[in-house]
């Protein structure tokens, strides 16, 4: 009985999947630009820059330059900015979740990320109850206007001097949001886009770099000595690195243990 013999088969396939990984190249980073870092900071050259990037290797040396360039201290192995901006996307993933939308990225998650947690949060069933409409089609879509969708709720942030950043220009931000079980919209006011906006520039400490610095272990580090306001850099002392990663940590844990959205206050971090 003669074996067909499949080798030419196998390598062929091989070369082809082989090929195929190579044309696309990215696979730890092929999501980087759905992450609400690159979707809420990225500058316009940055988002060109990415389009240019062909495999993992180039993808980290991107992601090390992104965030290098929104470090407060460059001297630092710690980049500050980067864990409050981890901290409060965690936070955004927990609570303010929708069913097609992760918290980060929700109108909610945004002004949250970007400017900080607000001094308090409330929220109250919607005003205008839902309404079928008296004749759709099959085929027809309805796409039912914020406040007047099932489940339809609206969460206000309160700001004050006291946790908005000094790029705010402002004293106080009530913010308004009507959330639905599939998305939530801004109400406003039309301050929100203005701050946002400025939280975003203020971010950028260092748009010139060109590559990402590295430092040798055990290097001396400047870490704040007391608790900066949301988006402002922190004013540097001198310490050790394991002191700036201990503060860190600390700071991610208030973040995650004073935020309660589900009920009506949410404290400052």
């Amino acid at each position: 009985m003669r074996h067909r013999s499949f080798t030419p088969f196998i390598a062929a396939s091989v070369l082809l999947s082989t090929s195929l990984a190579g044309a696309d190249g990215l696979v730890k980073y092929k999501d980087f630009p759905k992450s609400p870092e690159f979707v809420y900071l990225a500058t316009e050259a940055e988002t060109k820059a990415w389009k240019g990037i062909k495999s993992d290797a180039e993808a980290e040396a991107f992601v090390a330059l992104f965030w290098a360039r929104r470090d407060p201290d460059l001297k630092t192995p710690a980049n500050e900015f980067k864990a409050d901006f981890d901290a409060r996307v965690k936070a955004a993933d927990e609570h303010f979740k929708l069913s097609t939308v992760r918290g980060a990225l929700t109108e909610r998650g945004r002004l949250f990320i970007l400017v900080g947690p607000p001094k308090s949060v409330s929220i109250t069933p919607g005003d205008k109850p839902f309404e079928p409409p008296i004749k759709a089609g099959v085929f027809d879509t309805v796409v039912n206007e914020p406040g007047t969708a099932i489940g339809e709720n609206v969460t206000t942030f309160t700001y004050d001097a006291g946790v908005l950043p000094p790029s705010a220009g402002i004293k106080t931000l009530v913010a308004k949001f009507a959330v639905e079980q599939t998305r939530d919209s801004l109400i406003g006011p039309p301050d929100v886009r203005r701050i946002e906006t400025q939280a975003i520039k203020a971010a950028l400490k260092n748009p010139e770099l060109e590559k990402a610095p590295i430092l040798a272990p055990g290097t001396e580090v400047h870490v704040a000595t007391t608790t900066s306001k949301p988006g402002e850099a922190p004013a540097p002392t001198r310490s050790s690195s394991r002191s700036s990663s201990t503060r860190l940590s600390s700071r991610r844990r208030r973040i995650s243990a004073h935020t309660r959205v589900p009920g009506r206050t949410m404290l400052q971090s």
